[in-house]
């Protein structure tokens, strides 16, 4: 049997489990067992049959879907994030790895641009911001002022807080969303944001603020630039979905690539509600920078030793 009319018989049922997982919810919870049953039948014929990766990878993880309901049972909140983070969210990794290195490679490749065209020469940050911009991001990093972090309070944390995650997450989406026209917007917010905090960077180094910027942005920035990085592969993976949806119509490859991004989409979300809590509660902390250092590449390598997890070994 060919591969197209393999889809096009087990297609339906298919479909209405990816739904009925993904809402947690089943119109005949009775019939699930049975289904999932079919289900693990059809990966075993798609892997002997030598079918398209791309149809063995979708059923292989709608199957892994399908085992953690029957086998979960009012599972906690903390075992179902380590699940997320530590299985779900890797082997997503794994099969949209092009797009996420596409990504980290034009966001800190851009940036690192940036830095060093603005450290090349003071006047050249015009090309990237405004006056009113410079001015504000010279007085928060300049290490003569209270912005850096000097003078907070708790209630004044608590409030950084909720606007980092609505400032963050804001930026996530934007990117993540962006995919949907076809590519474009998402990878526009990428290159957009890489160049502009590359700018800032250099920026901070022609005014001999390096200490104060770098030891506040360490700390919080290998989550939140990653969740962003990570959003960004996923909305492009969307994208790519309409304009090369393969052997299903355009709806139905854009649903099936969502629910197969949706790992990677939450686990990002998770980072950005860390990098709040981090940016809000320790960077502005006054302690010795090699302290904030030393937390902060623990930080990094932790961060890049998860994402080499799930882009090189796919676990």
């Amino acid at each position: 049997m060919k591969q197209s009319q393999f889809v096009r018989q087990r297609e339906t049922l298919w479909l209405q489990l990816e739904q009925e997982l993904s809402a947690g919810s089943f119109a005949n919870p009775e019939l699930f067992p049975a289904a999932y049953r079919q289900l693990c039948s059809d990966l075993s014929l798609a892997r002997s049959r030598q079918y398209s990766p791309v149809l063995v990878a979708r059923l292989n993880q709608l199957v892994a879907l399908g085992q953690q309901h029957l086998y979960q049972n009012n599972q906690p909140v903390w075992l179902a994030l380590r699940q997320l983070i530590g299985v779900r969210a890797l082997q997503a990794c794994y099969q949209f790895r092009k797009w996420i290195w596409l990504n980290l490679i034009l966001f800190y490749g851009l940036g690192l641009a940036a830095a060093l065209f603005v450290c090349s020469s003071a006047d050249n940050i015009n090309y990237f911001m405004s006056a009113a911009d410079i001015e504000k991001f010279s007085e928060m990093y300049d290490p003569a002022s209270r912005e850096a972090g000097s003078g907070r309070n708790a209630q004044s944390d608590v409030l950084m807080f909720g606007f980092y995650i609505y400032n963050n997450i804001g930026i996530a989406f934007q990117t993540f969303a962006g995919g949907l026209f076809f590519c474009i917007g998402a990878l526009f917010y990428i290159v957009y944001n890489g160049l502009y905090l590359g700018a800032v960077a250099g920026h901070m180094i022609n005014m001999g603020f390096n200490e104060t910027f770098f030891s506040f942005v360490i700390g919080h920035g290998s989550v939140e630039l990653t969740a962003i990085v990570l959003s960004g592969a996923a909305g492009c993976r969307l994208g790519f979905s309409l304009l090369v949806p393969g052997i299903y119509d355009r709806l139905t490859a854009l649903k099936l690539v969502a629910h197969q991004v949706m790992p990677i989409v939450a686990v990002a979300f998770v980072m950005l509600v860390l990098a709040a809590g981090i940016e809000a509660f320790w960077s502005p902390r006054q302690l010795a920078a090699d302290v904030k250092y030393i937390v902060g590449a623990i930080g990094w390598a932790a961060v890049f030793y998860w994402l080499y997890r799930g882009t090189v070994l796919g676990r």
